[in-house]
């Protein structure tokens, strides 16, 4: 469903902090999502402020989008996209 894909993206925009959001991938269980994403972060701040840009982001998904099973978050730094990915969607793509 291209809308969920559309919430997440606009749920990460809410987040200071977090950028390119990027292989994104939602999949179903039963009625509940699983939704897996890479963000990019700066990459000279700490690993806690990561992990808190990430807790950010997936509070703010699960207040985006509903019947969230589970939500992982893989924070790579800015600049460490990996062009050419196999897997996921990107904004442009949808």
């Amino acid at each position: 469903d291209v809308n969920v894909y559309n919430k997440i993206f606009e749920a990460v925009e809410k987040v200071p902090g977090a950028n390119n959001p990027h292989r994104v991938r939602s999949r179903m269980i039963g009625n509940l999502y699983m939704i897996t994403l890479d963000i990019e972060v700066n990459p000279q701040i700490t690993i806690t402020q990561a992990h808190e840009i990430a807790d950010a982001v997936e509070k703010s998904i699960i207040n985006s989008v509903d019947n969230v099973y589970d939500i992982l978050v893989h924070v790579e730094p800015a600049g460490g996209c990996q062009t050419g990915e196999k897997f996921g969607v990107d904004k442009d793509m949808v």
